[in-house]
């Protein structure tokens, strides 16, 4: 048995009062959120912004956002054809590269077609070449990788990475950080070297095409609130 375990991405820093049919004054009228209570049955406990920050120091901000600390997870692998055992690696892989790993270790082909349609070829890599020590990375620094969340914007190559968050989270413009340099996204580099930024995003919008990303209009505004 191949197993794979992987945490959630980010701590959360959404109030339980902002969640559909929520109030505060439903989460005091339903809830027991005394501190001796914390934890238990009846007790809906949020941590809030502040302690979601924290959490997930040295990255930058959550959940919800494509900043690190919102996207970057830690992964385990065990089991037959893991040949790097025992060590800790921070070679850049994707979760939809979890579906091709499987597909191989089970020696299963992705269909090109089902029920008379075509299906989309699977757009994540195996990572069992890299498990197996048989490669040094799982991607190399000529992969890119693009997300896109609320009009939140980001794209990884390499060590490089550029995102487009709001302001006060961003700029409200494109920024460019190195990660293996600055991993918690604190220097931004746009202004040392545009043409990397230039050339990222281009593969952005080149992704954005391929998959039909539709950004909100007139941008996302987000709305800060810490109690």
């Amino acid at each position: 048995t191949l197993i794979l375990f992987f945490s959630d991405n980010g701590a959360n820093a959404v109030e339980v009062r902002a969640y559909p049919e929520t109030t505060q004054e439903w989460v005091d009228r339903n809830s027991d959120n005394r501190f001796e209570n914390m934890g238990r049955r009846g007790s809906r406990i949020a941590q809030g912004m502040g302690w979601a920050i924290a959490s997930n120091t040295p990255l930058r901000y959550f959940k919800g956002l494509i900043s690190e600390g919102g996207i970057r997870s830690p992964l385990i692998v065990s089991g037959p054809g893991v040949a790097r055992t025992g060590q800790i690696e921070s070679t850049f892989t994707h979760v939809m590269d979890i579906a091709p790993t499987l597909l191989e270790v089970a020696g299963a082909s992705y269909p090109s077609e089902y029920a008379g349609h075509e299906v989309y070829p699977v757009m994540g890599r195996s990572m069992m070449p890299y498990l197996q020590g048989n490669t040094v990375v799982v991607r190399d620094d000529e992969d890119a990788i693009s997300w896109e969340l609320l009009g939140y914007r980001a794209i990884r190559q390499g060590p490089w990475k550029a995102t487009w968050l709001p302001k006060p989270l961003g700029r409200g413009d494109w920024e460019l950080f190195n990660l293996v340099a600055d991993v918690s996204e604190r220097d931004d580099l746009a202004t040392v070297n545009p043409e990397r930024l230039r050339e990222l995003i281009g593969l952005w919008e080149e992704y954005s095409r391929s998959v039909g990303v539709v950004l909100p209009e007139g941008g996302m505004e987000l709305e800060l609130e810490e109690r």
